[in-house]
């Protein structure tokens, strides 16, 4: 056999021998692909989902929430396998656990107890991650809503935190400055504003719905919650209408807002010495009437991964062990009790007792898969109210209208 010819037929060997072996290659050097929401504790917990097992990389895409759940919605509605893992919250889980876009994972639940002490997620913990009985995501953290206020200026002032929305008005007054808001206001749609409307909602109003699903929030006490938050944007920083939680988390650490609902994920933020400038200054406190927002978040399988579900679900379990939690508990509020319940942790982070309290204050959105569609309408026209383009009974009252025909077409 001449050279050429030689080197020809080794050619053709080995690619006859590749393409046997193509899949196993495929599976083995293509990374797993996840979505998350972009806040600290994700941001942590998406490097340790992408290190998780050796020899098996995932290639973890942060962007904000609003987006992140746009985009999920996009691709899990067209069955597309874009994306393995993908992050949720108890919202998010419902809806798509609802329409069938995610692995149920109580088989993978019970085969890892063991190896990754799973029985140290106690059983109401779990149960913000189940949808008709079925588990669908590992957790990674408890977060929520809780008023953060400049503890020096409140002292120089002789305020204390509020305990009616009256008085928080009148703080916010009497902090409001041109060089810093008295209040730091979120309606940047879909998710910021939803999230500040479910305060004064729930803390003012009687809530969203009734027992039967029909629309309550355009009620009298409806109105008047939302024109609390309206008198309160007279105090509220520029451009509040497109502000969500990483503008409001920057306006708090540049000192350029007094008080304000947000996260506990962005509370340890605030004193980052390499980026804010209110080291020490701020202190938080429960809401006036409670009732904020707690979510869960966690991190889910898509129904659509054609990657190994065992590994996947290896690579969560991996994630969100104790000493990761751990790690970051500065930023997040862990779900494993073990770490919860450390009271040296208690000690450690300063807007703990504060978080715990809000948490047992706050309150869940609505059980309700289609909640956050309805929040598409909801918000629209609560920045039209609040924009002065109709009247606060109008928009609500439109809203309400909008929200029945959805949910008339799903069948409530």
């Amino acid at each position: 056999m001449n050279r050429m010819s030689r080197r020809t037929a080794l050619g053709a060997l080995a690619g006859a021998s590749a393409a046997l072996s193509l899949p196993h290659v495929a599976r083995a050097n293509t990374p797993l692909k996840g979505l998350s929401h972009r806040q600290p504790s994700l941001e942590f917990y998406a490097k340790a989902i992408s290190t998780a097992v050796p020899g098996s990389p995932v290639d973890m895409t942060l962007i904000p929430a609003d987006k992140a759940v746009e985009l999920q919605t996009l691709t899990l509605s067209q069955g597309s396998d874009a994306y393995d893992i993908l992050w949720v919250n108890d919202t998010q889980l419902m809806k798509y656990a609802k329409n069938g876009w995610l692995q149920p994972i109580d088989d993978l639940w019970a085969r890892y107890r063991a190896e990754f002490k799973l029985d140290d997620y106690p059983a109401s913990v779990l149960d913000s991650y189940r949808y008709d009985g079925k588990l669908y995501a590992v957790p990674s953290s408890v977060n929520g809503m809780f008023y953060f206020y400049r503890q020096d200026l409140f002292d120089a002032k002789g305020y204390k935190p509020p305990s009616t929305f009256d008085e928080w008005l009148k703080i916010a007054e009497g902090l409001h400055s041109p060089a810093m808001s008295g209040a730091v206001v979120n309606l940047k749609r879909i998710d910021a504003a939803l999230n500040e409307a479910h305060y004064y909602m729930n803390a003012f109003g009687d809530g969203w719905f009734d027992a039967k699903w029909k629309p309550i929030f355009n009620n009298d006490k409806g109105v008047a919650a939302i024109e609390r938050l309206k008198s309160l944007t007279k105090f509220a920083q520029r451009a509040y209408a497109s502000s969500a939680n990483d503008e409001a988390m920057i306006a708090f650490q540049q000192g350029l807002g007094a008080t304000g609902l947000q996260w506990f994920s962005r509370a340890g933020a605030m004193d980052d010495a390499q980026k804010s400038r209110v080291g020490g200054k701020i202190a938080w406190a429960v809401p006036p009437g409670g009732k904020q927002r707690i979510v869960v978040d966690g991190f889910a399988i898509s129904k659509f991964s054609k990657q190994d579900r065992d590994l996947q679900f290896r690579i969560l379990a991996t994630a969100m062990n104790e000493s990761n939690q751990r790690a970051i508990a500065s930023d997040s509020i862990p779900s494993r009790a073990s770490v919860l319940n450390d009271a040296e942790l208690h000690k450690k982070f300063r807007h703990y007792p504060a978080a715990l309290s809000a948490i047992q204050a706050g309150k869940a959105y609505p059980a309700l898969p289609e909640f956050v569609e309805c929040g598409d309408f909801i918000t629209l026209r609560i920045q039209q109210a609040l924009a002065g383009e109709m009247g606060v009974k109008q928009a609500l009252d439109t809203a309400a209208r909008e929200v029945s025909e959805l949910l008339t077409k799903r069948g409530y």
